[in-house]
């Protein structure tokens, strides 16, 4: 599978899927949020809109109260006990009509108590005031609301109670020109401490209209109010307020007359379920919160209160929602392939010269290059890879190092044991050689001038030999060091000091570039010996005029110290050969070789490194590497 191909797949799995399947979740989880926040929101509405009318209620039942106080109906009461008594009052009339103008304009500033009526103790109207006009009954006439007159109707106004405001259905004649939607209030009227009649107001909701006209319809809602009236039949589920058909308390409607003509039936249903809560229509278009309230104190009698709500308005946000979370699902995609094409050409490109670079190092090529380019990880990749080739080296030239010294050591050791072997063999003969040549010259003529250069050539060269095989003695049997504190710049200029005249015969200066001031803990005669054998060399190598600087420093580990002369440097053919024992570039004569075989032992022994190498500006630059604390080592570990 190509790489583009896997990527688009990476990033379509990894992000596109994912998010489309979170945000549709969200989404959904926003909307069942969101419909639970409406159920609340709609369900306080409700309640909002019953405390509204409830308390319109309350001031219009303690206008009714406080009617029983005002003086035209005081002054009529004299007039009511009359017609108990079945006589007729004087001042009749002039009260009647008083009473008849002052409800007529209490019925203007409040037109929802559309009919007031004065009953005496029969339950004969002695008095009607209504918006349609006064229908007023003379003396012992008939009762105008209902036809004939019963016992029990007169029974029940005589049970209710005289001090307090009752609710009760009046029974209208069917010829009555009005149907009242609210029950009517009964005040007892009284008069020297008895119930000598009744005021009776027909509500006619006339201001409920309005608290329900005026009330905000949130998300197109549609408010329907039905009774509940399970003692009466005919008014039972009665609608008495309904957007749909304009239908009001104190107007008409062209709708359906009764709730259970609405929805199937499945608001009355729930209805008798519960006085509150939530349904869906047949099919699920409309929602409709309910909750039911009690209007009438003490009475059984109650109404619900609807709002339908389209269910439409309630996801349209949501289905614009997910239309984009679609379109979003296929830009994505559509991007994911670009960046697939991209990434894999930003990816790709790196590896591949990566891949071809890795073969080239595999083949042998160590002085591999590679551009940086390509996302972080690769460059990380890339990186990587030069790390390992450049820690390969370095192990290798370590290795090579280690090689090379563990040869060195093998010859060190080598010759070590063959100068023990034939030293002493050597060193007899000599001394033997040395005793004959001073008898020799002792006995010589004074005239034997030919015969006293011939013994003086014998013994040097047999002083000569003598020297080399105390040099083999002494690389044989290294005396282990004696560790003791010294500072470091008085043994530097000591040392300076014993090789100066050396310096001075060719012509070259020795000088101290950089000093440490301190202390460093080693053999101070054994190394003095491995700096002076530097310095003659570095002299011995250097012009006429030039000059040798010395240096020394040190870390928090080590030790530091370097020779540097100016001279021709080291051939490349011997720089693997500069510590076998024996070998020089001096002339015959000059060197015996030891010198820096010894030195490297001595060095060794301190735990440090001994190196020559040529510096980058000309000459040779040798290096000792001692650690501030050494550790005294078996001799033989050193030859």
């Amino acid at each position: 599978m190509r790489l583009k191909t896997n990527i688009f797949l990476w990033v379509a799995t990894a992000t596109v899927v994912p998010l489309t399947v979170l945000v549709f979740g969200a989404a959904l989880y926003s909307e069942a949020q969101y419909r639970r926040d409406v159920d609340h929101e709609e369900a306080a509405n409700l309640d909002n809109l019953v405390s509204d009318i409830d308390r319109r209620l309350r001031i219009e039942r303690g206008m009714i109260v406080e009617l029983t106080q005002v003086a035209p109906l005081i002054e009529f009461l004299p007039v009511v006990v009359s017609a108990d008594l079945g006589d007729t009052h004087p001042q009749l009339q002039r009260r009647r009509l008083n009473l008849a103008r002052f409800l007529g304009a209490f019925q203007v500033v409040v037109p929802s108590l559309r009919v007031i009526r004065v009953l005496d103790l029969d339950g004969n109207t002695l008095l009607r005031a209504g918006q349609d006009g006064n229908l007023e009954a003379d003396l012992g006439g008939p009762l105008h609301l209902e036809r004939p007159i019963g016992g029990s109707y007169r029974a029940r106004l005589a049970q209710l109670p005289r001090h307090e405001l009752s609710i009760i259905d009046l029974p209208y004649p069917r010829d009555d020109r009005f149907y009242s939607p609210m029950l009517d209030a009964v005040q007892p009227l009284q008069s020297d401490g008895r119930v000598v009649g009744y005021l009776v107001v027909s509500m006619w909701g006339s201001y409920t209209d309005q608290i329900l006209d005026y009330t905000p319809r949130p998300r197109g809602g549609e408010l329907l109010i039905a009774e509940l009236n399970p003692d009466d039949p005919v008014r039972d589920g009665r609608i008495l307020y309904d957007d749909v058909s304009n239908a009001g308390f104190a107007r008409l409607g062209g709708g359906p007359e009764r709730i259970q003509d609405y929805f199937r039936g499945g608001l009355w249903d729930a209805v008798q379920l519960s006085p509150y809560g939530v349904i869906d229509t047949p099919g699920k278009a409309e929602r409709i919160y309910f909750v039911e309230y009690h209007p009438y104190p003490g009475q059984l009698i109650s109404w619900v209160l609807a709002n339908r709500v389209d269910v439409s308005s309630l996801i349209a946000p949501f289905e614009r929602i997910r239309i984009g979370i679609l379109l979003f699902a296929g830009v994505a995609l559509i991007a994911s392939m670009v960046v697939a094409r991209l990434g894999a050409r930003q990816v790709s490109k790196p590896v591949a010269e990566l891949s071809r670079v890795m073969k080239e190092y595999a083949h042998g090529r160590t002085d591999v290059q590679i551009h940086d380019r390509g996302p972080d990880e690769i460059r990380d990749l890339q990186a990587s890879f030069l790390y390992l080739a450049e820690t390969q080296s370095n192990l290798e030239e370590e290795r090579d190092r280690a090689r090379a010294l563990v040869i060195q050591n093998a010859k060190l050791a080598g010759v070590g044991q063959l100068a023990a072997g034939i030293a002493h063999e050597i060193n007899n003969p000599i001394s033997n050689i040395l005793s004959l040549v001073k008898l020799a010259e002792r006995e010589l003529p004074p005239n034997a001038e030919s015969a006293r250069e011939d013994i003086t050539g014998i013994r040097d060269e047999a002083i000569r030999t003598s020297r080399i095989v105390q040099g083999l003695l002494n690389f044989s049997r290294q005396v282990p060091p004696r560790f003791t504190d010294f500072e470091i710049r008085p043994w530097i200029e000591e040392s300076l000091a014993l090789v100066r005249q050396v310096a001075m015969k060719r012509g070259v200066r020795c000088a101290i570039e950089q000093c440490d001031e301190s202390q460093v803990q080693g053999d101070r005669n054994q190394l003095q010996q491995v700096l002076i054998n530097l310095l003659v060399n570095a002299a011995q190598a250097t012009d006429s005029g030039g000059t040798v600087i010395v240096r020394a420093d040190r870390d928090e580990q080590s030790l530091n110290i370097s020779v540097r002369d100016t001279g021709p440097g080291l051939a490349e053919e011997i720089r693997d050969k500069i510590f076998d024992p024996f070998f020089t570039t001096k002339p015959v004569g000059e060197g015996s070789g030891l010198g820096l075989s010894i030195s490297l032992g001595i060095v060794q022994a301190h735990g440090g490194q001994l190196s020559l190498n040529n510096h980058p500006d000309g000459g040779v630059i040798a290096r000792i590497h001692l650690p501030l604390t050494s550790t005294l080592t078996d001799t033989d570990d050193n030859v």
